[in-house]
């Protein structure tokens, strides 16, 4: 039996966790479904191989957002997946999925999501969050409801967490918040850390900045870090997926902001607080019945983000709510058999007993992420010339019309002096013959002649 994983792979680190512990997961469950005969391989959902998906018995989408109207665009790529499976009939598993900005609500997205979760290649759908949303849109499967692969990061990992009296405080990249439709500045993140991190010192509270691992989280992180002059003790860059989770298991407490990274601390039951810059964290801590953990933007309150820090306790992550993932694909894969499903302990116990060695795909995302923002930038720049060159031939053409309208300035200009002179002149002639009719009037010839001129005057008027 040949099983093809899909899922998003990114160097945000929390979407390759989803792959990994569902692989992992998945491993347990075809164990405890004495299958042994099978092989499972992985595609990133944006590097559709047509020949890996043909040769597969099986597929299943292993989680996150991929549902929705998000900027990541994943709805095309889910669909030419669906497609392919349809046509080489192909059954489709959908496993923990999540919504990605469905704010918009037309037509067009509403009939899109309709057609996705009805395509004839799905068996199965299972989703992370609102199942009333999806129950919505499916009109022929039942939906169920089930945890996000990651909340068994800890067992996945085989990490004992250390619980050290330290807070994480979570940075991550400033354009996140435009992109999911919100208005936070990268600077009003800013805002918020230093705040967190002036507010711990004061109460002499240590603390470290950290990331999921995004190449431009890391870059947020790093600016922060040389413009506030971050001591090295107190900043963590990230760049593996294990480091992530490695690092969140030595918390007392995360203020978070990736949702991941709030589910990482609730598989070690680490308490957590999240701002809701996205629907999925608000559904996220409803789920683990931690509503009160959660504030939207406009409601951060330093005083009470420091009352749960000192307050704060570890808990047990609710068993139920973890092993709703495993109990969906026992489903898929014994429901017609007589097994009995494993118990809680026994799952972690075999999750164990795998061998965790994603460093160098994460490191290959992580590159490709700097490449493209490299390559990005050098297109902006190509752009930029481009654009002053055709600015300067503008100017170029300007500069030719200014000169020609210079040169018949100048020529209207020797016109206008010319006409000057003349007109000068013509006041000088004018002038010199006022003054010689006046010079003649006041002369004893006038005068002597005037009873002349007015007798010359009587004859005319008689004629």
């Amino acid at each position: 039996m040949n099983i093809l994983i899909i899922s998003y792979f990114d160097d945000n680190f929390g979407d390759m966790l989803i792959r990994t512990c569902f692989e992992c997961l998945l491993k347990v469950v075809l164990k405890n479904c004495n299958e042994s005969d099978y092989l499972i391989s992985c595609m990133p959902l944006k590097e559709i191989d047509e020949d890996k998906i043909k040769k597969s018995n099986i597929v299943f989408f292993a989680g996150g957002g991929l549902i929705g109207n998000s900027y990541l665009d994943f709805y095309k790529y889910v669909k030419k997946i669906l497609d392919l499976c349809t046509n080489f009939n192909i059954p489709v598993y959908f496993s923990s999925i999540g919504i990605n900005n469905m704010d918009d609500g037309s037509n067009e997205i509403n009939n899109n999501l309709q057609k996705l979760l009805n395509s004839p290649c799905i068996k199965k759908i299972a989703v992370r969050e609102n199942k009333d949303f999806f129950e919505k849109y499916s009109n022929k499967i039942k939906i169920s409801e089930v945890c996000d692969p990651a909340v068994w990061v800890r067992y996945v990992y085989n990490i004992i967490p250390k619980y050290n009296d330290v807070v994480g405080i979570n940075v991550v990249r400033g354009g996140l918040f435009k992109d999911n439709n919100v208005d936070w500045k990268f600077k009003d993140e800013i805002n918020y850390l230093i705040s967190l991190k002036e507010m711990l010192e004061k109460e002499n509270i240590n603390y470290v900045f950290y990331t999921n691992g995004s190449f431009l989280d890391n870059v947020a992180l790093r600016h922060i870090v040389k413009k506030y002059d971050i001591d090295k003790n107190h900043y963590k860059l990230i760049n593996t997926s294990k480091e992530l989770v490695e690092m969140v298991s030595n918390f007392k407490f995360v203020c978070s902001i990736r949702m991941h990274s709030a589910i990482i601390s609730y598989s070690f039951g680490i308490p957590s607080i999240n701002i809701i810059w996205n629907e999925k964290i608000k559904h996220f801590y409803k789920n683990i019945k931690r509503e009160g953990d959660m504030f939207y933007i406009d409601e951060i309150n330093l005083d009470k983000i420091l009352q749960k820090i000192k307050n704060s306790k570890r808990f047990v992550p609710r068993k139920k709510y973890m092993m709703s993932l495993y109990f969906y694909l026992f489903e898929i894969f014994c429901k017609n058999q007589n097994v009995e499903m494993f118990n809680f302990n026994r799952i972690t116990e075999e999750l164990k007993s795998y061998k965790i060695n994603d460093d160098c795909i994460d490191m290959f995302y992580k590159i490709k992420k700097g490449e493209n923002s490299y390559l990005n930038k050098d297109d902006k720049f190509k752009k930029i010339e481009k654009e002053l060159k055709i600015t300067k031939k503008k100017l170029e053409e300007k500069e030719i019309k200014i000169k020609k309208l210079d040169k018949k300035n100048k020529e209207n200009q020797n016109i206008i002096q010319e006409l000057t002179e003349k007109i000068i002149n013509i006041n000088k002639k004018l002038n010199s013959a006022k003054r010689e009719n006046i010079k003649l009037r006041n002369s004893l010839s006038w005068k002597i002649t005037s009873p002349l001129r007015k007798i010359r005057s009587l004859l005319i008027h008689k004629k």
